[in-house]
């Protein structure tokens, strides 16, 4: 019996060190636990701290990055990487949702137009249904209205953004006087007198027909084509403004009808044909006008009559003009020293030389584009039909500094 109760307290004894051991063992195991408990913690702190400096870092750099583009954006720079990805207005995207109604892939465009028109209609006024492309959009178009332009190749004054009704530009009606005085005279006092034009918009309208197909092609090329297209068309109406516009129906009024243009004659020049022509600079030299911009311009069929004729020398009357080293150029064909353009928008008739710097080109706002597939044979020849709608005046500082005729003939 005493040996039972020995081996019953042996297991007694022997359970109780098990159950320290093993309460040993939990408390090592939960101290480990809390150690890293305590650890992960410590983590999760330096992880939200490390957060918020990445997102104070970012804020700043986007403030930062904002500064920079305003900047920028004052000077016309472009920055590689800060505007990659930024959309480009379309004029292909931009007819195909006005002509069909549908603006999906055009959606920059329809945005645009519609900002637009918001700004508008906040001003209190309206396009009527039109669709009006802002003026920072226009600017390349208008790049290459001038290159197809042979009035604004001359040397035209250009003022675009006007604002306000009428614009008031000054010209000189009368000069000051010279004198020579005696010792210890008075000096007799004369005055310049001057005077103003004014120029008031004036609604230019010019019609183009595209393919449909070309509309639906997107890539810049097509977009290149469109806005070649849009530019030739905005160029042969700017030149039949400056160069023949009649002053009546809502027409500016060009310098071959401005009362005091000077006027000559060019009938049967195939005699004395330099004669004749050298009256075109004499009369601006008598006047005291022979300079600035100075050149020609002719309808294609009076050009090429004037390109047959000789001098007494039996020389060309049109050369090109030299680059620098002597080497000619066919960039510039000269007549009697000065540029000489062709044009369809003249008579077959007429002519015009002068200093078309004094012609001046006053543009107001943004364009307004309308479009349809419908009108006419548009629907039949699969055709978008466009209308560019644009608020121009001619203004000239000085009718004199032009001579025209309107017989030019064999």
């Amino acid at each position: 019996m005493d040996e039972e109760l020995r081996q019953l307290m042996a297991e007694i004894r022997d359970g109780v060190s098990s159950l320290r051991e093993g309460q040993e063992s939990l408390d090592q195991r939960m101290e480990a636990v809390e150690t890293r408990q305590a650890e992960v913690g410590t983590e999760i702190e330096n992880a939200n701290r490390l957060r918020e400096e990445q997102g104070s870092l970012i804020e700043t750099v986007q403030t930062e990055l904002g500064e920079i583009r305003g900047r920028t954006a004052q000077r016309g720079i472009s920055l590689p990487g800060v505007d990659e990805g930024k959309e480009e207005f379309s004029f292909a995207r931009a007819i195909r949702g006005i002509a069909t109604g549908d603006w999906q892939g055009c959606e920059f465009e329809r945005e645009v137009f519609k900002e637009t028109r918001s700004k508008a209609l906040a001003a209190g006024t309206d396009s009527e249904g039109g669709h009006i492309v802002p003026t920072q959009y226009v600017a390349q178009l208008i790049e290459m209205v001038r290159a197809e332009s042979i009035a604004m190749q001359l040397g035209v004054t250009h003022m675009p953004g006007l604002i306000g009704s009428p614009v008031e530009i000054p010209k000189q009606t009368g000069g000051a006087t010279g004198y020579w005085v005696a010792e210890n005279a008075s000096i007799t006092s004369s005055d310049q007198t001057f005077g103003q034009i004014q120029m008031h918009p004036k609604q230019a309208a010019a019609m183009t027909k595209l393919s449909n197909r070309l509309l639906r092609l997107s890539n810049p090329a097509a977009d290149q084509i469109v806005r070649q297209d849009l530019a030739l068309t905005l160029a042969l109406l700017v030149d039949l403004a400056i160069m023949k516009g009649t002053g009546a129906d809502g027409q500016p009024l060009g310098v071959a009808n401005h009362p005091d243009k000077q006027t000559a004659s060019l009938a049967t020049i195939g005699t004395n044909t330099v004669s004749k022509l050298v009256t075109f600079t004499g009369k601006l030299e008598t006047a005291n006008l022979y300079r600035g911009n100075l050149g020609w311009a002719f309808h294609p069929t009076g050009r090429q009559l004037l390109a047959k004729q000789l001098d007494s020398n039996g020389r060309p009357l049109f050369y090109n003009a030299l680059e620098p080293g002597g080497q000619p150029t066919v960039k510039d064909t000269q007549l009697l020293g000065h540029p000489a353009k062709s044009s369809t928008q003249l008579a077959a008739t007429d002519a015009i030389f002068g200093n078309w710097a004094d012609a001046v080109l006053g543009e107001w706002g943004n364009m307004e584009i309308r479009a349809s597939q419908e009108t006419s044979d548009a629907f039949a020849k699969n055709q978008t039909w466009v209308r560019i709608i644009r608020e121009v005046d001619v203004g000239v500082r000085e009718g004199a500094s032009f001579v025209y005729v309107s017989d030019l003939a064999a």
